[in-house]
């Protein structure tokens, strides 16, 4: 995790600010993990539902609603890669 940490970071500090600091690709990495140890979409459930939980716990406002909405949307483009990928 302390490797992965920054990563995470920047991933989305990215997503929200729109800057270009990340410089990973989220599909390839998540295909890869799915590869290792198979997603399922309770795992998605699961990790929307602490993302979200957390969000609400530490954060308010217009950009709390905007990382929640585009957690949902990372969320469905990445399991439709991985678990739903023909």
């Amino acid at each position: 995790m302390e490797k992965h940490l920054p990563v995470i970071v920047n991933f989305w500090e990215s997503v929200l600010f729109e800057t270009p600091v990340y410089k990973g690709n989220t599909i390839t990495v998540h295909q890869h993990l799915h590869q290792l140890s198979p997603f399922t979409q309770a795992h998605f459930n699961h990790w929307l539902l602490l993302f979200n939980q957390t969000t609400d716990e530490l954060f308010e406002g217009d950009m709390a609603d905007k990382i929640k909405q585009r957690a949902q949307s990372i969320a469905t483009v990445i399991s439709l890669k991985t678990i739903y990928k023909q």
